[in-house]
């Protein structure tokens, strides 16, 4: 073998080598887009069935606006329990009597209760974070006057590096409702 057959297979061999590592560098970051989309639709989805289960089984709503709903509910409990669910600071939270707060899930861009005819599902969120100097809808255009017997609850999470974000929402059929 020559020098110059020599620098020849050296040169294809570094071209196909930096085609393999470019091949590799994309392959890394589609997978951490798509694990970083896996993980806020993970996070919005667990938050979507706890709700779920408790206004499953709920009753009347007892306080109600775009950011915080409260009703009597009778999941796991043959007596009625007053559960609230709060919207604020990207955070989801879920109250229990007069127990204190837990986080249901942290990290959202926005949060929306309403009764089901009141928003579309594509609809755009009413409160996004940050919150420049907007201050969050009057309660009457998320809840009708009167009890709902439905609500519905929109979260969204913004992945990392994303622009976009990812809107899920679940309206529940309140089985209780008078």
């Amino acid at each position: 073998m020559t020098l110059v057959e020599l620098l020849v297979v050296l040169a294809l061999m570094l071209l196909i080598a930096s085609i393999l590592v470019a091949i590799m560098v994309s392959a890394q970051k589609s997978e951490n887009k798509v694990r970083g989309q896996a993980d806020v639709t993970e996070t919005i989805r667990t938050a979507l069935e706890q709700f779920s289960r408790d206004a499953r089984q709920g009753g009347a709503v007892t306080a109600a606006s775009c950011t915080q709903l409260s009703f009597v509910s009778y999941f796991k409990s043959s007596t009625p329990r007053s559960v609230t669910y709060d919207f604020s600071s990207g955070t989801l939270s879920r109250r229990i009597g007069s127990g204190a707060a837990t986080p249901v899930a942290t990290g959202l861009v926005s949060g929306r209760f309403a009764s089901p005819g009141r928003i579309e599902p594509t609809q755009t969120p009413i409160l996004h974070l940050p919150l420049p100097t907007a201050t969050p809808a009057p309660t009457d255009t998320c809840f009708p006057a009167g009890s709902a017997k439905s609500v519905r609850l929109e979260l969204a999470g913004l992945p990392k590096g994303a622009t976009q974000p990812i809107t899920l929402g679940i309206t529940v059929a309140m089985r209780n409702s008078q």
